[in-house]
């Protein structure tokens, strides 16, 4: 799909390009670098305009017998703007190009409260690399990781073109080779000489599947993590937690959720 045009000149005027990643205030969207930004005149709105190969991700789900669509919704325009919490007056935002953008009491005597969405009023719940399409489970990948809220996460595992890459990677794998039963934690001990779990992506998404260790003989640049992992853990300050989400009833999904930069599963 082609990207929407930029917002007009006579409206909206490009303020900064982004120079590294920069977050919307109180969400978990993380804007990539080379990110364009615009304000308009009367500075009631910031619009944000992403570089070739990132998508905005709003949890839609493709148009039943839309055939033709073969990757995920393309939108790359974002709108934030600021509501007065009270009945009568108006908040204005601002940016810095140091340290990001916000909201501004005009007249308003309320709080102020952000809002990203979409500019057809749809709340976006992350960032996706659209050039990391199909499965990537490379060790020392150069994949640019996705961003995406805790309901974006699942909004993602739940949308049909995603599980239909992750269920012909799980096929690929396995080709023919029995899939164990690991809902029994007693089990996994007699498993893990058969079986690991490999760190992949999808569009930027980072999450661990379940492959037999044959398949990995000849692919020494796959990281591997035994199957008794159960939980993430962070290498700085801060806590996740590992969530699993079961595809099709065929394949279960596990990736780490948490408030730090390096959140991995381990046993």
């Amino acid at each position: 799909m082609e990207a929407t045009d930029p917002p007009p000149a006579s409206v909206f005027k490009q303020v900064d390009v982004l120079q590294q990643p920069l977050q919307v205030p109180n969400t978990n969207v993380v804007l990539p670098k080379g990110t364009k930004v615009f304000i308009d005149q009367a500075e009631s709105e910031i619009r944000v305009e992403l570089p070739a190969g990132y998508a905005f991700f709003t949890g839609s789900k493709p148009s039943p017998g839309n055939a033709s669509l073969k990757t995920l919704p393309v939108i790359v325009i974002g709108s934030y703007t600021c509501k007065c919490g009270g009945q009568d007056g108006r908040c204005n935002v601002f940016y810095l190009s140091v340290g990001g953008f916000g909201c501004l009491h005009n007249s308003c005597t309320a709080t102020c409260s952000g809002y990203f969405v979409t500019i057809d009023d749809k709340e976006i719940e992350g960032v996706l690399n659209l050039e990391n399409s199909k499965i990537s489970a490379a060790l020392r990948t150069t994949t640019q990781s996705a961003s995406l809220s805790p309901s974006g996460k699942q909004a993602f595992f739940d949308n049909p073109l995603v599980q239909q890459e992750i269920l012909a990677k799980h096929q690929a794998l396995f080709n023919g080779f029995p899939v164990p039963d690991l809902s029994k934690q007693s089990s996994r001990s007699s498993l893990q000489k058969d079986y690991v779990y490999i760190k992949t992506y999808l569009y930027g998404v980072r999450f661990y599947m379940l492959a037999p260790r044959v398949a990995l003989v000849n692919h020494p640049e796959i990281e591997q993590i035994s199957i008794e992992a159960n939980t993430c853990t962070c290498s700085n300050k801060g806590e996740c937690r590992i969530e699993k989400k079961s595809l099709l009833g065929i394949i279960t999904v596990h990736w780490c959720e948490g408030d730090c930069d390096a959140c991995v599963m381990a046993v």
